[in-house]
């Protein structure tokens, strides 16, 4: 009895790898087939042992990947804020939390609501640890403004992006959408 590696093949598929002796036909009611390089999943055609395929990911799969990889280049951008003059502010949710509040007391100011009042040395610390004077109650709510369509701007091309990911039917397509552009 000589031994060596073999696939034991059940309905053209190997199920298992062991060391038996080639010359015997069948195994537990298999296939026995001298193979060197099998794998357990392996296709048998009746004359050679080849690679099971690959199986493409589903589609739903692909494309909540993608969007997932959409939305952290959004995060990515709110992290990396937006241009305000020389500066960058940044629009991560706690930004946008503390420009909100700071947008609040703007107005209420701006309304001349009594006991609210804006610091004459009002400064926005940036991501850069630099600040931006904002010496008005004005100045401030321009910042805000500007913040909000800075946030609004990226959140469209997130938008714009998941629903394209969502329209496409082909792995391929999704795996190749450009989700760089537009931002």
């Amino acid at each position: 009895m000589t031994s060596q590696r073999c696939a034991v093949v059940r309905d053209g598929t190997v199920i298992n790898v062991i060391m038996a002796d080639p010359a015997a036909d069948e195994v537990k009611g298999c296939l026995l087939v001298a193979a060197d390089a099998a794998n357990v999943g392996d296709l048998y055609d009746g004359n050679v042992i080849s690679p099971a395929p690959i199986a493409a990911p589903a589609i739903d799969d692909a494309k909540a990947a993608r969007r997932g990889e959409v939305e952290a280049l959004f995060q990515q951008k709110l992290a990396a804020g937006f241009a305000y003059g020389a500066r960058h502010i940044q629009l991560r949710d706690g930004d946008r939390a503390n420009i909100g509040g700071m947008a609040q007391q703007a107005q209420l100011v701006l309304a001349s609501m009594p006991g609210v009042a804006w610091p004459a040395d009002f400064a926005w610390r940036c991501a850069d640890d630099s600040n931006v004077a904002l010496a008005t109650a004005s100045d401030g709510l321009q910042m805000a403004l500007a913040a909000a369509g800075a946030y609004l701007a990226l959140s469209r091309v997130r938008w714009g992006h998941k629903d394209a990911i969502k329209a496409l039917d082909d792995v391929a397509a999704i795996a190749a959408y450009d989700i760089e552009a537009g931002w």
